[in-house]
């Protein structure tokens, strides 16, 4: 019986630690995009401002896949639309969440002559501040976006920061 209250102890000790640990089931995150794209047609830079929103399905404290919205616009009527999803990586801590994704989907782009929908993807990463069990700043989200105009690649960059809800607990 002796032996006993040691493991009993260890296991309410355990099983506290994993209450602590909770993760959200779903992250939504909305802020605000700053976004630099290179024109499919001349090449040059075009600096874009916009919004960026995001929910992510955590299947387990590391693991989740994402689904990523974007709009952003520029000059002369001109603007993007992207859709992308895919699999996001978390290191989760009390104070801060740290996170990195690689996403694959499509964007719409309008420019001064043209119009056109194709391929997209983004693969970088970024750092929220968890204020509360239920919301947290993002502080800053920077991304490698690439996409697929007019036959021709762009290797573009956005930066985002903004809000983050937390729903549900696993």
């Amino acid at each position: 019986m002796k032996k006993l209250f040691p493991v009993i102890g260890l296991l309410l000790f355990c099983c506290s630690l994993n209450l602590a640990q909770e993760t959200p089931s779903v992250e939504v995150f909305g802020g605000y995009a700053y976004s630099r794209i290179l024109s499919a047609g001349s090449g040059e830079p075009v600096h874009s401002n916009g919004w960026e929103s995001s929910a992510s399905w955590n299947l387990n404290r590391w693991f989740g896949l994402k689904g990523d919205f974007e709009g952003s616009y520029c000059c002369h009527q001109q603007y993007l639309y992207s859709f992308l999803g895919g699999p996001q990586l978390s290191l989760r801590r009390a104070k801060y969440t740290v996170f990195a994704h690689g996403l694959l989907g499509g964007a719409h782009a309008k420019g001064l002559l043209t119009t056109d929908t194709d391929l997209a993807w983004a693969a970088g990463g970024g750092v929220d501040w968890n204020v509360h069990r239920l919301v947290a700043i993002r502080l800053g989200q920077v991304d490698y976006f690439g996409t697929h105009f007019l036959s021709r690649t762009q290797d573009d960059l956005r930066v985002s920061a903004g809000l983050v809800f937390r729903l549900g607990r696993k």
